[in-house]
C-alpha cells in the first residue's frame, strides 16, 4: 500500500561490466545526490543534504583576506528538466521539469535572470520514480543558483574539515 512517503535516495541502475568502474560509479552517484571524496587514505560517501554548520570561520580564525566570487553562470539553470526510466509506466522513459513554465517561481527565476532561458537537460539512469526525479531537478536548479567560491586560508583546525562540511564565514 502507498502511504504517501517515497525513498529520496535510492538508486536502480543497470551497470554495465564493460564500462568504466569510474563511470558506473558517477551514475550511481548522480542518483542520489552523492560524493565519493577521498579522505585520510579512504573514499567516503557523502549526500548533499540540509546540516548544521560544524565550524564557523570569522576575522579571529581566518589568516588574511578573503575573496569572493560568484559560481560559473554557465552552470546557472532556471529550469530542468529530468529524463529518467518510469518504473511506474513500464521503465518507460519519462519526464519532469522543474519549475513548471507556468509558475510564478519560474516567472520569478526568469526576471532574476534578465529574462534569459537557462535550461539543462539530464538523463539520469539510477532514478525510476517520478518523485526522485522532481527532487532532483529541483535540487540542480536551486543549487545552481546558490554557488559562490570562498577563498581564505585558515588556522590549522580547519584540517578537521572533510569534503561537504557545512561551515560558516563571517567576515
Amino acid at each position: 500500500a502507498d502511504d504517501g512517503s517515497t525513498k529520496r535516495f535510492t538508486c536502480n541502475v543497470v551497470l554495465q561490466p564493460d564500462v568504466d568502474p569510474n563511470d558506473n560509479v558517477k551514475e550511481i552517484l548522480k542518483s542520489f545526490k552523492g560524493s565519493l571524496p577521498f579522505v585520510n587514505g579512504k573514499y567516503i560517501v557523502t549526500i548533499e543534504k540540509d546540516e548544521v554548520p560544524i565550524m564557523s570561520f570569522d576575522d579571529d580564525n581566518i589568516l588574511g583576506t578573503i575573496s569572493m566570487s560568484w559560481g560559473n553562470r554557465s552552470n546557472r539553470y532556471n529550469h530542468v528538466t529530468v529524463k529518467f526510466s518510469n518504473k511506474n509506466k513500464q521503465y518507460r522513459e519519462d519526464s519532469i521539469s522543474y519549475p513548471d513554465l507556468s509558475s510564478t517561481e519560474y516567472t520569478d527565476l526568469l526576471a532574476e535572470d534578465n529574462g534569459e532561458k537557462l535550461h539543462t537537460e539530464s538523463t539520469l539512469s539510477g532514478v525510476t520514480t517520478y518523485q526522485q526525479a522532481h527532487d532532483l531537478a529541483e535540487f540542480m536548479v536551486k543549487s545552481s543558483r546558490v554557488s559562490r567560491v570562498i577563498e581564505f586560508t585558515a588556522q590549522p583546525e580547519a584540517m578537521l574539515l572533510v569534503p561537504n562540511d557545512v561551515i560558516t564565514v563571517a567576515s
